[in-house]
This record gives structure tokens, sequence and C-alpha cells, in this order.
């Protein structure tokens, strides 16, 4: 994020490791960002560093036909 403005700011893009991508949720402690790709029936679990930018994939969810993800309190 740009100090200054507060507008957010392209960082990083990687493979959603899947087709068709459809959402997207960061997790609550920020430490990984759950990708859901509809078409390969799986959401990607990647490892987000502490700096925002995205490191390796930590897990592949089956899941059939995921379109979004709410994180429980």
């Amino acid at each position: 994020m740009d100090a200054a403005t507060g507008r957010l700011a392209h960082r990083q893009s990687r493979p959603s490791e899947g087709r068709t991508p459809r959402f997207f949720a960061l997790h609550p402690d920020g430490s990984a960002l759950y990708v859901l790709n509809e078409d390969s029936e799986a959401i990607a679990v990647i490892a987000v560093a502490g700096d925002g930018t995205l490191g390796p994939t930590l897990a592949q969810l089956a899941c059939g036909s995921p379109v979004c993800v709410v994180f429980g309190g």
C-alpha cells in the first residue's frame, strides 16, 4: 500500500494453480491466500510472506466447483 495515498499497488502476480479462478480470499491471519479454481474443482492454498509476497503452494484441496469461502470466528 502507498503510505501517502492509502492506495493499493500491484506487488506480484502468479498462476492460480488451476482452471477458472473464481474467488480468492486472504486467511484472517494473513499467512495464506486461498484461490478457488472452479473448473479444476480445487482450492489452492498459497503461502503469503510477511511482506505480502506470494510463496509456494502449500496445498491443493479437492472441492466440487468451489465458488466462495468464508472463515469462521
